[in-house]
C-alpha cells in the first residue's frame, strides 16, 4: 500500500483549493528530510505478523540479542532461494517467504548496529 500519488501531490502543494476558494497551507520546512512515500508499508505488517505467530518459537526480544550474522544470512538465503525454487509441499507462501528475509534483514541490521 503505497500513499497515493494525488494525496501526496495535495499534501505538497502551497495552496489547495476547496470549492472556489483557495487556502494557503502552513509552510514546513522537508528539505533533506526523509520521503517515505514509496515504502510498502504492508510488508512492515507482513513482518510484525511473522514475528507474532512465531513467539512460541522465538520470545518478544531475542532478534535484539546476540545472533550469529552468518546464522541469519543463511537464514535469509533458505528462504530467498525458496522464493526463486518453490518446493512442492511446503507449506509456507511466497509472501510467508518474503516476510521471513525481511525479518531476518532487520535482525542482521540489529547485530550490525550492536
Amino acid at each position: 500500500m503505497y500513499l497515493d500519488e494525488e494525496i501526496y501531490n495535495a499534501m505538497m502543494a502551497s495552496t489547495i483549493k476547496v470549492k472556489d476558494a483557495e487556502i494557503v497551507k502552513g509552510i514546513k520546512e522537508n528539505n533533506g528530510k526523509l520521503d517515505y512515500s514509496e515504502i510498502n508499508f504492508e510488508l512492515l505488517d507482513m513482518m510484525a505478523e511473522r514475528l507474532m505467530k512465531n513467539k512460541d518459537k522465538y520470545p518478544k526480544g531475542n532478534m535484539l540479542k546476540h545472533i550469529d550474522v552468518k546464522e541469519l544470512e543463511w537464514a535469509a538465503f533458505r528462504h530467498l532461494r525458496k522464493m526463486i525454487q518453490p518446493i512442492d509441499g511446503d507449506v509456507e507462501s511466497y509472501e510467508d517467504h518474503l516476510s521471513a528475509v525481511a525479518c531476518n534483514l532487520s535482525m542482521i541490521l540489529n547485530q550490525l548496529k550492536r
